[in-house]
């Protein structure tokens, strides 16, 4: 079953509260879900579930039962955050590592069927890594950390954790990787897909361990996905495995389903509606899954979205030429313009664009200029070392920037001279004080005999 999260298609984009079931070969809608978020986490069965955490666009710590019919309420977690993976069943679950909405964190809590409990933390901080077993016997492999995605995998005995030697082939995250349930183990695992930090990856590996021979658990090659993403929702097994939708980062939201069957990867129906950054859990033919994130730069033309490098969406229009950075909670900036006029007809157009394209705009955008760039030639060149000598408020350090940084108070500007006579004055909210600003400068340049002509 798939619930909840965010999708660019029609009905018009937002957070879903939608659960669709997957028999194995077809995809049914069914009573909605109470939770709207993604970004979150889920274990268990078909007939019992479980979702938790993720965000709204800010983490939540709310969590939502499944019966295979209807939700329900569960207990709150600890702390709301999102990104976390899970194992285990309804009744005795465990939710690892996530990120608090400031930052990645090591977090570890069980759930007993009714509440949450925060126990041993991860040695190390950790988010958007791949899990296998129960509550008391899991593995941890792969996932990210502030500076990097790792290869360690770590074991749980449900009080601690220790180092498995067992190492991802590949570093990577956001990758597939079915954990729900009572056939989930700690003794065999597998995870498919993800993100190495620089594109998207359609490889598959897996994981064997054994109490009946005297050798470590090992990571070793599977098959290769048909479509290489990240981002994906996963329920199964190592020898029965699904994975559906996810992402062809930067940019692409998908509608792929693949099914596993321990050598090979097949596809199968597509979900009804592209979505990325999902989760799942169950069998493959009586899966769970929720969870999804907008990519509205698969329907705009002329966008670009790559959250690891930032976290707004770039939408690029060419008259007039401008740069609008949208963020999710509404707000946007528009660069490049040429006049204030301008800029105001960009943000409109965009508006107007989003509106066209199914997004939800209420309000009328308000517009307010924070920063005005003006490019200025004196006609002569400037004597840089005096006038960082003879001005007061100015900085020239050669070694690291060509020009002298000036700031000035009547108007509030600051100025970047350089020895041929150019300037770049920033800081100013009005075009009238841009004027002020450089018609002062220069006549101070002049009586001080900085100007050569």
């Amino acid at each position: 079953v798939g619930a909840a999260g965010y999708s660019d298609a029609s009905p018009p984009p937002g957070y879903r509260t939608e659960c669709e079931e997957y028999d194995g070969s077809s995809w049914s809608e069914v009573t909605n879900c109470p939770i709207a978020s993604f970004d979150g986490g889920a274990l268990g069965t078909l007939t019992a579930g479980l979702i938790f955490g993720g965000r709204t666009p800010s983490p939540v710590n709310t969590t939502a039962e499944y019966d295979g019919t209807n939700w329900t309420s569960g207990g709150a977690m600890t702390l709301a955050h999102k990104d976390m993976e899970g194992a285990g069943i309804l009744t005795a679950g465990l939710t690892v590592g996530g990120h608090d909405g400031t930052a990645i964190i090591a977090t570890v809590q069980e759930y007993d069927g009714s509440s949450w409990t925060a126990v041993t933390s991860l040695p190390a901080i950790r988010s958007m890594c791949g899990t296998s077993g129960i509550q008391t016997a899991a593995i941890v492999f792969g996932g990210a950390s502030p500076s990097a995605v790792t290869t360690s995998t770590l074991n749980y005995d449900g009080t601690s954790w220790t180092a498995n030697s067992a190492t991802l082939g590949t570093a990577k995250r956001s990758f597939a990787h079915p954990s729900g349930g009572s056939a989930s183990t700690s003794l065999s695992a597998f995870c498919a897909g993800g993100y190495t930090a620089t594109a998207s990856s359609g490889t598959t590996e897996e994981y064997n361990n054994s109490f009946e021979v005297v050798t470590a658990g090992a990571w070793a090659s599977g098959g290769n996905l048909n479509t290489a993403r990240s981002d994906m929702a996963s329920a199964g097994t190592q020898t029965a495995g699904l994975m559906a939708a996810g992402q062809d980062r930067p940019s692409t939201a998908k509608q792929e389903v693949e099914e596993y069957n321990g050598t090979a990867w097949s596809e199968v129906t597509n979900t009804p509606a592209a979505k990325t950054q999902g989760v799942g859990a169950g069998t493959q033919t009586a899966a769970i899954a929720f969870g999804g994130a907008p990519e509205i730069n698969t329907t705009f033309e002329s966008t670009e979205y790559n959250p690891d490098r930032f976290p707004g969406l770039v939408y690029r229009i060419k008259v007039p030429k401008t740069s609008t950075l949208i963020f999710r909670t509404g707000k946007m900036v528009c660069t490049g313009s040429r006049s204030e006029e301008q800029a105001v007809i960009a943000i409109n157009k965009v508006v107007k664009e989003l509106k066209k394209g199914g997004i939800k705009i209420k309000n009328k955008p308000i517009c307010e200029v924070q920063n005005i760039v003006a490019s200025v030639d004196l006609g002569g060149q400037i004597d840089l070392e005096e006038v960082a000598r003879q001005l007061p408020r100015s900085m020239y350090e050669p070694e690291q920037f060509p020009g002298v940084i000036l700031r000035a108070s009547e108007p509030k500007a600051v100025f970047l001279i350089f020895s041929s006579g150019k300037l770049v004055c920033t800081g100013t909210k009005q075009e009238r004080d841009i004027y002020t600003a450089v018609k002062k400068l220069h006549t101070r340049l002049e009586k001080l005999d900085l100007m050569i002509y």
